[in-house]
């Protein structure tokens, strides 16, 4: 009787499991990016920085002051990103930095350069072949610069 009760507590696990990924998958599809605020707390003090060299916004003004620079790299980035302001790249460029994967780096700051800023949410739009390997030699240099700078 217990060995039955058991397969039963766990296939009601299994079902409340597969609700839940339902649940989250209904949620990014309806709200995008946003459906993270649903499900994890950003606001307090979950991630402490206190041990990091840079904060975040250390790390943003950082960024501020190489993008507003004379940089053959932080000019391109502005002729690129121009309908958007210095902050707001920082800001979204910031999200970046986090990403371990190297090539993932790669691609999100990509897509950064190949769309437009709304907030630090990047709108993703189609490139030509071409314009894609200057996007992701762009997005190489810029990573190393950024990476020279927190270093």
């Amino acid at each position: 009787m217990t060995e039955n009760f058991n397969s039963q507590e766990r296939i009601a696990q299994v079902l409340e499991a597969v609700s839940a990924a339902q649940q989250l998958q209904e949620d990014w599809l309806h709200y995008g990016i946003d459906c993270i605020d649903r499900y994890v707390d950003v606001e307090g003090e979950w991630w402490d920085t206190s041990d990091e060299e840079y904060s975040a916004e250390e790390r943003k003004e950082e960024m501020i002051e190489f993008l507003s620079s004379e940089d053959k790299v932080a000019v391109r980035v502005r002729e690129r990103l121009k309908a958007e302001s210095i902050s707001q790249i920082a800001a979204a460029l910031e999200t970046c930095l986090g990403i371990c994967e190297e090539e993932k780096r790669n691609y999100r700051v990509k897509n950064i350069l190949a769309g437009s800023l709304v907030g630090a949410i990047v709108r993703e739009k189609r490139v030509e072949e071409d314009e894609e390997i200057e996007l992701l030699d762009l997005a190489e240099e810029l990573l190393e610069k950024l990476d020279d700078i927190f270093k």
